[in-house]
């Protein structure tokens, strides 16, 4: 029996399609891929960087969809989707040939991303597919399944068992190397909780989210559970939550979190403020060097920019180059690599996540009524700001390919069917 903690959300209703529990392992498979694998790789395979596991993820979702694994069935052809990856991999490869006319690129890494990148939109368009068709009661135990998995991982992070990698940090939440991958993945899951959590439950999962980011010692989450609990409360209950926290705070320790916001490069040495510093220099650096076109798809660590916390980083760390390759946050590496056509995605990105936001609000506050699939898609690209501006390991990454699945399934919604789901606001 499910534990009414976890099974926190609405009544499950029947989706269009796919009401038999033989799909099941199918959905839950298809999360878990998608939430897991990209870290799960990279912790264990010892790579350069997650995207071996999201190539693997990829494969492993076009697998269960050639083979007609129940849940996927009736999905319809690749056509939509491979003409989407079609066109974002040629844009790019557009994009990148013009940088190679301007200076020197890494083509195995372009051409080898590329490919991946199309593998990855094909596997998306997928994902969003299936949760689009099948039913709230799949959903949710989908769900169900991943928050039990990262609860047991902090779990086994806190009191220190953690599986031999090369690639890990100090302190790595197993199959993630480090603690804000850890919480880029989460961040979706436990927001989709707390939106869809009734009276305590909500509270419940709001207290979980930043009781886990400060056992952890994981700012990101601490953020990303701000970020939650601003779509989950009235603005009432957001005030008196605020009152309380700030009574309550000084009753803790919070000095590795107030050490994560000393900004000034003279002042600190916690190498995570360092890194992030770091992704604001290289945008300068990019833009400046390039006239604001980009480095090129793939292309950061690989041409040289001048980005002086990266030598302080490098005299700290005993020679790593951390970071240079994912840019720390999103936006760092978008606008670095593609300029101005980054600000456009980042500026798209943040239209939606602002409907995305109000669309939630709706559904915790107002009662609104919705598919859990397309909650949980709405939590994606909502809770994917703390990616783009916080802490983000770049475009092959769990919270990447669950935003772009998003996409892919609000993309494919019926707003009228969506509307006669709500109830009166």
């Amino acid at each position: 029996m499910s534990s009414p903690l976890l099974i926190s959300g609405p009544a499950p209703r029947a989706g269009p399609s796919t009401r038999t529990t033989d799909a099941t392992l199918g959905v839950v498979v298809t999360l878990l891929a998608i939430l897991m694998l990209p870290g799960g790789v990279f912790f264990l395979a010892g790579t350069s960087s997650m995207s071996a596991g999201v190539l693997v993820a990829s494969i492993l979702i076009l697998a269960m969809r050639v083979m007609g694994i129940p849940g996927m069935r009736g999905l319809g052809s690749f056509e939509t989707d491979l003409g989407v990856a079609t066109l974002v991999v040629t844009a790019l490869a557009a994009h990148l040939a013009v940088c190679a006319l301007a200076g020197e690129i890494d083509v195995v890494k372009a051409l080898g991303s590329l490919v991946i990148a199309a593998l990855a939109i094909l596997a998306c368009g997928t994902t969003g597919s299936m949760f689009r068709h099948v039913s709230d009661r799949l959903v949710m135990r989908a769900v169900t399944v991943a928050i039990i998995l990262f609860l047991v991982a902090a779990v086994f992070s806190l009191v220190g068992v953690q599986p031999p990698s090369t690639t890990a940090t100090s302190k790595p939440v197993f199959p993630f190397t480090e603690p804000s991958l850890y919480a880029g993945a989460l961040l979706p899951v436990i927001a989709f909780l707390g939106v869809t959590g009734k009276r305590w439950r909500r509270w419940a999962w709001i207290l979980m989210g930043f009781a886990l980011g400060y056992l952890l010692e994981n700012l990101s989450l601490v953020v990303g559970s701000v970020v939650m609990t601003v779509a989950c409360l009235t603005t009432a209950r957001l005030a008196v939550f605020g009152i309380l926290a700030a009574l309550i705070l000084p009753l803790f320790d919070l000095s590795y979190f107030l050490d994560r916001i000393q900004f000034d490069v003279s002042a600190t040495t916690n190498l995570s403020t360092l890194v992030y510093i770091q992704g604001w220099e290289m945008i300068g650096s990019a833009t400046s060097k390039t006239l604001g076109w980009g480095l090129g798809f793939q292309q950061l660590g690989y041409t040289f920019l001048d980005a002086p916390t990266s030598n302080l980083i490098y005299r700290l760390t005993g020679g790593t180059d951390l970071n240079l390759k994912e840019g720390s946050f999103a936006a760092s590496k978008l606008i670095s690599e593609l300029g101005v056509f980054g600000l456009v995605l980042i500026a798209i990105h943040g239209y939606f996540a602002t409907k995305a936001f109000t669309n939630l609000r709706r559904v915790a506050i107002d009662g609104a009524v919705r598919p859990l699939g397309e909650i949980l898609a709405l939590c994606s690209i909502y809770t994917y700001t703390v990616d783009m501006y916080v802490r983000g390991a770049g475009y092959f990454s769990s919270p990447t390919m669950l935003m772009i699945a998003s996409i892919f399934l609000l993309w494919r919604s019926d707003p009228a069917q969506t509307d006669a789901r709500r109830s009166p606001a």
